[in-house]
């Protein structure tokens, strides 16, 4: 009973930045697909675009999420553009892990969970109950957005299935990092820090998913960044989501998980 109490209270809370959210990520996904009219138009077989990327620095490219892909085509352009939602969607799932777990130390509103007989699990539970309704909604709606908009691009094969595929790997990837942001507000003595944290540990670890094929110190490190666990542009070409990976985020988010369980009721909130 009062466990749900402290679920709709977040989500009305939150409602507002879920919002904004929701905009941002809706005129994300329209400029970007605008955007492809001038890529596609640049020539019949997109040549001079391919010819101009090409003269670009390689770090640069793999930074920016061009890489090796062609962007004047439909498929080419549509990853490069997920690799910018993943990242959009990954820092508000972390930021939001974070801050939905400290906000009362933040707003100095730590009486509001003393005076709620709530265990301190039942209240992490609440809070990442409604934080995973939240990533759902923002995800569908991103998804639903592209799909609308893709047709009036896409002169060839329906690739809806591909689309399905990268954003289920997307929400594999925004789990975890909702995970770590609790994880981070469980564990750090100022819990006011885990959003900073939170967002730093997702631009880093993407950081080294774009520029480890360039750079072999980096190599090693590849394998515990969650961006490079899913190749969106395998997923694109037709390929399945990998079983390994899909384990893999799991197993990471109930240890994280659990570490939330563990270490939020140990620790001292401050009033």
């Amino acid at each position: 009973m009062f466990a749900s109490a402290v679920f709709w209270r977040e989500l009305r809370a939150e409602l507002k930045a879920l919002l904004i959210w929701s905009l941002a990520m809706v005129l994300l996904v329209v400029s970007g697909m605008t955007k492809y009219t001038a890529l596609s138009a640049a020539g019949a077989t997109g040549a001079s675009v391919t010819d101009l990327l090409a003269q670009m620095p390689e770090s640069l490219r793999a930074l920016l999420g061009f890489g090796t892909l062609d962007v004047a085509s439909l498929v080419g352009y549509l990853v490069m553009l997920m690799l910018y939602f993943e990242l959009t969607l990954a820092i508000h799932a972390a930021l939001l892990g974070a801050g939905i777990l400290s906000k009362e130390e933040r707003l100095k509103t730590v009486e509001f969970l003393y005076a709620k007989p709530i265990s301190r699990t039942g209240v992490v539970m609440a809070k990442f109950a409604a934080a995973l309704v939240q990533l759902v909604v923002l995800n569908l709606l991103t998804l639903v957005t592209t799909l609308g908009v893709l047709p009036a691009y896409n002169h060839g094969p329906d690739i809806s299935s591909q689309v399905l595929n990268l954003f289920a790997s997307v929400a594999f990837v925004q789990v975890v990092f909702l995970t770590l942001g609790f994880a981070l507000a469980s564990v750090l003595r100022d819990s006011r820090k885990a959003g900073a944290w939170a967002t730093g540990l997702v631009v880093g670890t993407y950081l080294v998913d774009r520029m480890a094929p360039l750079s072999p110190p980096l190599k090693a490190l590849d394998a515990a960044s969650p961006f490079s666990w899913f190749q969106l542009d395998s997923l694109a070409s037709g390929e399945a989501l990998q079983g390994l990976s899909m384990v893999g985020a799991s197993l990471l988010v109930v240890g994280l998980g659990a570490l939330s369980l563990w270490a939020f009721p140990r620790r001292d909130l401050r009033t």
